[in-house]
C-alpha cells in the first residue's frame, strides 16, 4: 500500500511537471523566458537490475525551476500539485521559503506554480466560470504566498486558487 501512494504521487507529479515543462516551453518560444528546471541532487543506494536503481535526496534543493525573464530580471519557480480545494502551505518546505524570499528581496520575479485540481464542489464550479478544464495552473505570485505565511494560514484557501487560476499557459508578468 506505501509502495502504491508513492507511486501515484510520483506520477501525479510528472504529469504536473509535464503541464509546467509546457508552459515554459511556450514562454521559451515567445521569447519571454528562459527556464532551466533544477536537477535533484540524488544518491543512489542500491541497484536493482535491469537499469533501475533506489536512490535517496543527497541533500536539498533550492526550487524546481529558475531562468531569466525577457529584460533581465531572474525568475524562480517552485511547482507542486494539489488535488485538494485549498493549498497547504505545509507542502512548501522551510528551506525553499527562506530561498523565494532572499531572491524576491533581491528582485527576482519569484512564483509558486501549483497545478490544481479542485475536489470542492464550490471550487469546481468557480473554476469551470473561467475554463471548462477540470486541471489548471495557478502561477502565485511568492509575495502573495509570502503573505500567507507570515499571517500563519494553514493554506492558500480556493478563493485565491480561483483568482490566480489562468486558463492560458503563459504567466511570466510581473507579479
Amino acid at each position: 500500500m506505501k509502495n502504491e501512494k508513492a507511486t501515484k504521487r510520483q506520477a501525479v507529479g510528472a504529469s504536473a511537471e509535464s503541464i509546467v515543462e509546457w508552459s515554459h516551453a511556450l514562454g521559451r518560444g515567445n521569447k519571454e523566458v528562459c527556464t532551466w528546471k533544477a536537477p535533484t541532487p540524488l544518491q543512489i543506494i542500491k541497484e536493482l537490475g535491469k537499469g533501475e536503481v533506489l536512490c535517496r535526496k543527497e541533500r536539498k534543493s533550492g526550487v524546481d525551476y529558475y531562468g531569466v525573464l525577457k529584460g533581465g530580471r531572474a525568475f524562480m519557480a517552485e511547482c507542486k500539485s494539489c488535488n485538494k480545494a485549498n493549498f497547504p502551505l505545509s507542502n512548501i518546505e522551510s528551506h525553499q521559503v527562506e530561498f523565494l524570499d532572499e531572491c524576491e528581496k533581491m528582485g527576482a520575479s519569484c512564483w509558486l506554480v501549483v497545478v490544481w485540481t479542485p475536489d470542492s464542489i464550490q471550487a469546481k464550479e468557480a473554476l469551470r466560470k473561467i475554463t471548462a478544464m477540470p486541471t489548471v495552473l495557478v502561477p502565485l505570485p511568492w509575495s502573495k504566498v509570502s503573505e500567507l505565511i507570515t499571517g500563519r494560514r494553514p493554506s492558500v484557501p480556493w478563493e485565491t486558487m480561483i483568482e490566480h487560476a489562468k486558463p492560458t499557459i503563459s504567466f511570466y508578468a510581473k507579479p
